[in-house]
Order: C-alpha cells, then sequence, then structure tokens
C-alpha cells in the first residue's frame, strides 16, 4: 500500500500567491454554554485540498490502526482516504480512488476490511488494512450510484444516487432493490437522487414509528427542496417526515449522554461553499432545530470509545469562502457542569493526605 504521512498544522490564516487567507471562520453553537468546539484539523495543507466528506472511527480492533478515516466525496479528480489520528494530524491512508463517498466496516457474513462506497464507478469497493482494493458490488445506473451505506436486520442496505432507490447488498455482491423514495425534480445542473440512510436504535424507531431513516438530495446550486422519510421493517412503507429540509447529506443517531439520542441531520450550504449548511436535530414531528450553524455539514460521528479524546466530529466538507474548499473536521464536546468539576477538586483535596500517608 502507498501511503504518505503529511503533518497538517491548524493554522487561522495561511499565505496564498494572491496574499493572506482569510481567518477560519468558527461555526456557531446553538447551545454554548453546555457545548463548546474547537478545529480539530484542516486539509488546506494537503496537495488538491481534500474535502472531508464522510468518517468512520476505528479503535484499532478491526485492523485498521485507530481513528477517523475520512472520505472526500466525488467532484475530485483523484480523492483520497485519510486517516486522523490526533489533533492536526492526518495522512493519507489509500489514495489513486477516483471517488469515494461513504465508509462502513464489513462484518458478519460480509466478511473483512472497510466498504468503501464511490458513486462515479458505480461501485461498492472493499479496502483491507494493507490497501488492497477490489470490486465487492455495483450500484446504480448512473451518472451517479452508491452513497450511503448501513446494515439493517443482518444486511447491507445502500441508497442510490441514480435514483429513488434503496437497494439491499448480499453477502456475494448480488442486489435488489428493498425500498424506493420519492426525488426532488431534477434541476439545472443537477441530479437528484437517494442519499442519507440511517438504522435506528429501538427506542428511537419507537419514537420515529419505523426502523429505518433515509433522505434524497438534488445537488443543483441553492436548491432547498429534499425531504427526509421514515422506512418500514419490510421497505414497503415510507413516509414523508420533513419537507423541504436543505441538502441533508447524512443522519447520526446520538450516543446519549450529553448530545443524548437525538438524530442529527449534516446540512450543506445552500450554495456548498458558503458556510450557510448547518447540524440540525431532527425531532419526530419532522421539526428540525439547528445545533450549530454556519458550517457545510456533510457527516457527524461520536467517538464514543474515547479513541480521540471523546466527543462529536462533524465534517466539514465546503466552507471555503476562497474557492479552494478544503475539507475540516470540528470537534464539540460537553461542558462539564461547575458542581460536577467542584467535586472532583473536593475529591482530589481530599484523597490526597490519605495517598500522602499510603506512600509514607
Amino acid at each position: 500500500m502507498r501511503r504518505s504521512s503529511l503533518l497538517v498544522f491548524v493554522a487561522l490564516a495561511a499565505p496564498t500567491a494572491l496574499g493572506v487567507r482569510p481567518a477560519i471562520a468558527q461555526p456557531v453553537l446553538t447551545d454554548p454554554v453546555h457545548f463548546r468546539i474547537d478545529l480539530y484539523a484542516d486539509f488546506r495543507s494537503l496537495p488538491g485540498n481534500p474535502r472531508a466528506r464522510s468518517a468512520l472511527l476505528s479503535d484499532g480492533t478491526n485492523g485498521f490502526p485507530a481513528g477517523l478515516y475520512v472520505t472526500g466525496g466525488f467532484d475530485r479528480p483523484d480523492t483520497p482516504i485519510l486517516l486522523v489520528d490526533a489533533p492536526s494530524h492526518v495522512t493519507v491512508f489509500k489514495d489513486g480512488l477516483p471517488t469515494n463517498e461513504a465508509l462502513l466496516f464489513a462484518q458478519g457474513g460480509y466478511g473483512s476490511g472497510m466498504f468503501v462506497s464511490e458513486p462515479l464507478d458505480l461501485a461498492i469497493k472493499r479496502l483491507l488494512p494493507d490497501g488492497t482494493l477490489t470490486t465487492f458490488a455495483t450500484v446504480g445506473k448512473g451518472p451517479a450510484g452508491p452513497f450511503e451505506m448501513t446494515y439493517f436486520q443482518g444486511s447491507l442496505l445502500v441508497t442510490d444516487g441514480s435514483d429513488g432507490t434503496i437497494v439491499r447488498v448480499n453477502p456475494d455482491g448480488s442486489s435488489h432493490t428493498f425500498a424506493t423514495i420519492p426525488i426532488p425534480p431534477a434541476g439545472p445542473d443537477a441530479f437528484p437522487g437517494a442519499q442519507a440512510i440511517l438504522t435506528l436504535s429501538s427506542p428511537a424507531a419507537a419514537r420515529f414509528g419505523g426502523p429505518i431513516l433515509a433522505s434524497n438530495f438534488d445537488d443543483g446550486p441553492g436548491l432547498t427542496q429534499d425531504s427526509i422519510f421514515v422506512v418500514s421493517a419490510d421497505g414497503k412503507t415510507v413516509t414523508t417526515i420533513a419537507s423541504p429540509v436543505q441538502k441533508p447529506t447524512s443522519l447520526t443517531e446520538g450516543p446519549g449522554g450529553a448530545f443524548g439520542n437525538n438524530i442529527f441531520v449534516s446540512q450543506l450550504g445552500i450554495n456548498s461553499q458558503n458556510s450557510t449548511g448547518q447540524v440540525s436535530i431532527l425531532a419526530p414531528d419532522g421539526t428540525l432545530t439547528p445545533f450549530l450553524k454556519g458550517i457545510d455539514a456533510s457527516d457527524v460521528v461520536f467517538d464514543t470509545k474515547d479513541v480521540l479524546g471523546g466527543g462529536m466530529f462533524i465534517m466539514d466538507g465546503n466552507g471555503s469562502p476562497t474557492g479552494d474548499l478544503p475539507g475540516r473536521i470540528w470537534r464539540v464536546r460537553a461542558v462539564p457542569a461547575p458542581g460536577a468539576a467542584l467535586l472532583l477538586a473536593i475529591g482530589a483535596l481530599c484523597l490526597s493526605p490519605i495517598l500522602v500517608r499510603g506512600r509514607a
């Protein structure tokens, strides 16, 4: 495997041929009392200014080094898969891919490795820890193909960017239609299709009235006519719960704790590069409440195993005001309650004499 190591330093401004780039605008939390945000990684020092489209977190137990694996989307001629394993530290884990949209670890009867969806190749590839890349399945009729992936009842479900199809892919790579969601009409320079998909936990499925959430997406400039749907377990019933929605690219269920079991919707900006997107919380009645504004959000991943220090990691795929469109990763963490911090401090003071006596 060809693997090049490139250190990325987070800086508020970097020189360009035209002078100095503007400072990176920090997204705004709607609840700054209970959460804080910081820039975790900035890709603009990497060749080609790769985007940050979708992410998958490895804890190191599946053969892949621990860290956050990040795809770049499908609008670059050469789109690497990046590995972010510390603040401001990014390596190219696998390069030479024509496109890559989403990542998912293979499990059960699907074997080993990591699945990579490649929309423009109409393929799902299997990536092994040593860098070997093979085609696992073909999905879609074009111009796009597979986008987001999830497991449901032991089977792999994939959204097809060619149309509104949700495809069930079998362990042998064969596939058939599982469900079909409506898609918005195609506008100029746009192609609508199925986009995000999420298998809900049992409590969330009870709240939303179905086990699967999915979205459509129209990549045209300025369009805000997308929707989010609930899909039944047999795929036969599709119910619209939110419409219109501005460019929902991914859906993520919260892990509990400070973030709750909310459904977080990543939304790109209206023109895909002006930081007018956001991360929203989706209610069962379809209400979208902003959680973070001023970010072209394309994916949300939670670090529940403290691989990178915990928190919510948000992919900022398109938010460059300069037009060179580098990806960024932001981290949101909960602010400890003042009472909890005080109790920890008192506990430490109380333990100090005991520890000193124990060493005497």
